[in-house]
């Protein structure tokens, strides 16, 4: 099945576990039981192998449907496994820094705006000075 466990093997395994314990059988801290990793739960990683990879929406076809992976035989591209395991996240990176240019820009020309009405403003107040220097005082 190549790292596909379906969620009946592990329920039973994590069944025959409690089962065979010692733990619970001879009564002794019944009220407590033991601390144990939970490692023991979840599926094996699953290699990345350029062919025969099943994506995550044939893994999830397979285990519903119960035929497992033994009558799939058609190649998977590694392109798309890759953009399968790891395109979520580079869309929100990618994301996340378009957001961040986007508001660094606006802001970049909202202080140049301010900026430039400022310079524009100091030329108007200096050229009416200039102004009433030149031009004689009417009553």
């Amino acid at each position: 099945m190549n790292g596909i466990i379906s969620t009946r093997t592990v329920i039973t395994r994590t069944i025959q576990r409690i089962g065979s314990s010692n733990f619970y059988q001879n009564g002794q801290n019944a009220r407590f039981p033991p601390q144990r990793s939970l490692s023991h739960l979840a599926p094996p990683r699953v290699q990345l192998q350029p062919q025969g990879v099943l994506s995550l929406t044939q893994q999830r076809r397979c285990l519903a449907t119960g035929s497992g992976a033994e009558g799939h035989k058609a190649p998977i591209s590694p392109h798309i496994t890759f953009y399968t395991i790891y395109g979520r996240p580079i869309a929100k990176v990618f994301l996340i820094a378009m957001g961040t240019y986007q508001l660094l820009y606006f802001f970049w020309k909202k202080l140049e705006t301010m900026e430039e009405q400022k310079g524009k403003q100091e030329e108007i107040d200096r050229l009416e000075k200039k102004l009433e220097r030149i031009r004689p005082k009417t009553a």
